[in-house]
């Protein structure tokens, strides 16, 4: 009978331990796939690539790769892999943190992408760039106009560095040179309408968003406001969590909206809501999406306002955001929300109690035809 010495038995043990340990990961990895020889075909392929392709490729690059191809086949452009660059620039975005110019996109009634507000002490405020102005380059590379979130990455960046944007202004080209900054983004607006109607334009639902309505309204209220304009127009949406605090300033009790998770329990949001209700308009439009479409389904199902303006987006599902440890990220889209009555509305979209078509310039309060439409209902109410 051979016996080995202590040495040698510590050695084995700790290799049959790696063996071992090994062996159970792949038996998980394998019971948690559907179909293993997949998964065996996918490492196959990956060996051949790492084996034969003529140039250095990191694993990193291949897996990334394999991500990206994974949510693609997914059809479902909500869920995706966010690089870390990606992962920071989302979390800056919902945090109204970021490096940019200072500037706020939308679209006008040709589609074009154009700049719908400037803010103050602001890098594009210093250069001369105004309401209105159509972007049509960035760093002397044209735009895709359909691509509104392209195109304001590519004019964000790191702080101190310069950024081109080419701008039609009156029928007449220009190129302006701008320097980002660090930028806090307010992403709610406010004024009176009137003696009597206050206006909040919520540019999105981020972090701090009730925050920012919650003074708003206050503001408005210290003024002699008692009705209210909500206008959600080219709004894309945000937190489901904001949007739900932001109900809860303006609606009774009960339900917002839920959504049941594969594999889990229904989740319900309800809030306690106002005990003094104001009259309420909520203004939309085909670019109103996501957390947008919540609140305007939240007033029509619980009767407490008028919708107005063109049919909404129709982004009714709910993601989630599964960290990695590398600074990574998945966006997952894990179900299809429903409004506090039930409804689904992914690809339907919201209809407004009252189609008003857009006429005149969105936001421009002198010509704005849907937020002239809301005044006249608002005087209207007692």
């Amino acid at each position: 009978m051979i016996k080995f010495s202590k040495k040698y038995n510590s050695l084995f043990n700790f290799i049959l331990g790696i063996l071992g340990g090994i062996l159970i990961s792949l038996c998980i990895i394998f019971i948690s796939v559907g179909n293993p020889k997949e998964l065996v075909e996918f490492l196959k392929n990956y060996n051949i690539i790492k084996r034969y392709y003529y140039r250095d490729v990191s694993d990193k690059e291949l897996f990334e790769g394999a991500l990206k191809g994974m949510t693609k086949s997914l059809n479902d452009p909500y869920s995706i892999f966010l690089n870390k660059d990606e992962y920071s620039a989302l979390l800056q975005e919902t945090n109204g943190e970021y490096s940019g110019v200072g500037i706020i996109l939308g679209k006008n009634k040709n589609e074009d992408i154009v700049v719908m507000g400037v803010l103050e002490n602001s890098s594009a405020k210093q250069n001369g760039i105004l309401n209105g102005d159509i972007i049509l380059e960035v760093n002397r590379k044209s735009i895709d106009k359909n691509d509104l979130s392209q195109v304001a990455s590519k004019i964000r960046g790191k702080a101190g560095t310069e950024v081109f944007l080419t701008v039609k202004r009156n029928g007449i080209e220009k190129e302006i040179k701008l320097e980002r900054k660090d930028i806090n983004l307010p992403t709610v607006k406010s004024n009176m309408a009137t003696d009597t109607i206050g206006y909040i334009h919520i540019y999105s639902f981020g972090t701090r968003t009730s925050d920012e309505v919650k003074s708003a309204l206050s503001d408005l209220k210290s003024k002699g406001a008692k009705k209210f304009i909500i206008d959600l127009r080219m709004n894309p949406g945000g937190i489901i969590d904001s949007v739900v605090d932001v109900s809860n300033q303006f609606l009774h009790e009960g339900t917002v909206v839920s959504y049941c998770p594969k594999n889990g329990n229904e989740k319900i949001y309800k809030i306690d809501g106002v005990k003094t209700f104001y009259p309420i308009v909520v203004l939309i439009d085909k670019y109103s999406a996501s957390a947008s479409e919540i609140f305007a389904g939240a007033v029509q199902d619980k009767k407490e306002g008028i919708v107005i303006g063109e049919k909404s987006f129709g982004k009714g599902t709910v993601q989630s955001i599964i960290t990695n440890s590398d600074g990574t990220a998945l966006k997952v889209s894990i179900a299809e929300y429903k409004t506090a009555k039930g409804r689904k509305i992914d690809k339907i979209g919201i209809e407004p109690d009252e189609k008003v078509e857009q006429k005149g310039e969105i936001f421009n309060f002198e010509t704005d035809s849907v937020y002239k439409r809301a005044v006249e209902i608002l005087n209207n109410e007692p």
